[in-house]
């Protein structure tokens, strides 16, 4: 700020500098606040699943259409609500695995939204190996990987991969551990890697890994 003139109660001033970064706010989503949520992207369009809310855990999918800037509530809702959850994206299908729930039971449930159809699944036939809330997933080849999260208050390294052009009932397979318990991690799948970021185990983490399928 540079003061332009004498220095009075009707003085005028100038602004100056540089703006850094380029966010911006966008619409707000249409239900209450949501913590430990998981999101994903499917034809352009951001899903929003899960969360905790004052009122327990949502339940509701909400979608955002950047081209437009609105929200739109889905009419298809979680079978199992949940939260600290992951998303990955297999076709147009994103699949949940685990989760905690309103009751406080860590969950092997492996969830299924189909966009096209907002319809949901469970597929019961091939629930996660473990009860997991706090996973890291990414897809990659139309594979789900799962890593690391909590069991019983316990924090894993164990991952798997869960292949649905298998047969039913042996759809997951377990893969190398990561070399560092943690839960509450990021997972993404970036020129044919999967890496996990961060985490906590006990204490918040810095860890980066990388898994190579091939």
């Amino acid at each position: 700020w540079s003061v332009i003139g004498a220095s009075l109660h009707d003085s005028a001033f100038s602004i100056g500098g540089t703006k850094n970064g380029n966010w911006k706010s966008i619409a707000p989503i249409n239900s209450d606040g949501r913590s430990r949520p998981a999101a994903a992207t499917v034809g352009g369009k951001i899903y929003l699943f899960g969360g905790e809310t004052q009122m327990g855990r949502a339940n509701t999918v909400e979608r955002y259409d950047p081209a437009t800037n609105t929200w739109t509530t889905r009419s298809g809702t979680m079978p199992i609500p949940a939260s600290n959850i992951c998303a990955a994206v297999i076709g147009t299908d994103v699949y949940i695995p685990g989760g905690y729930d309103a009751s406080s039971n860590y969950l092997n449930a492996l969830q299924v939204y189909h966009t096209t159809s907002d319809t949901w699944n469970i597929i019961t036939t091939d629930p996660l190996p473990a009860s997991l809330m706090g996973a890291g997933c990414a897809s990659l080849n139309n594979k789900l990987y799962v890593f690391g999260g909590n069991n019983l208050g316990t924090y894993q390294s164990a991952a798997y991969v869960y292949n649905p052009a298998l047969t039913a009932g042996s759809r997951w397979t377990a893969i190398a551990s990561m070399s560092n318990p943690r839960a509450y991690l990021s997972g993404t799948a970036v020129n044919g890697k999967i890496y996990a970021i961060g985490g906590l185990n006990g204490t918040d983490v810095n860890y980066v890994e990388a898994f190579n399928p091939a």
